[in-house]
């Protein structure tokens, strides 16, 4: 059964590159997901410039796709961390902080991967 939100999400958002960088090694992705729920992500690249934008990039794009597919949340969570596990042979990362707020049933969940 579908419940109509108690609240209005709005939203907007800003990237400023570090220094004299014209690229931000920070990403960010917002979803408005089903039955009124939002994800908001925001992923930072180690260090700046290009390749912080890269690996930034991509993180988000692994997580946008594993959304796609109706997984919960927490299985998202932990296939991330397992895919980045296996990769702890590159010496760059990137972080990932998450906030799934339901407007349905009025629950905020925050998550950070390092």
């Amino acid at each position: 059964m579908y419940k109509k939100p108690r609240v209005k999400i709005d939203y907007s958002h800003i990237v400023l590159p570090k220094d004299k960088n014209i690229i931000s090694g920070d990403n960010f992705y917002i979803k408005k997901d089903y039955n009124e729920s939002y994800i908001f992500a925001l992923s930072d690249g180690m260090g700046s410039g290009h390749n912080a934008y890269i690996e930034s990039a991509d993180t988000l794009k692994l997580m946008a796709n594993l959304s796609s597919y109706h997984f919960s949340f927490k299985t998202i969570l932990k296939l991330l961390e397992d895919i980045y596990s296996l990769r702890c042979d590159y010496d760059s990362y990137a972080t990932l902080d998450l906030a799934l707020i339901n407007t349905s049933n009025m629950k905020l969940n925050l998550y950070k991967i390092n």
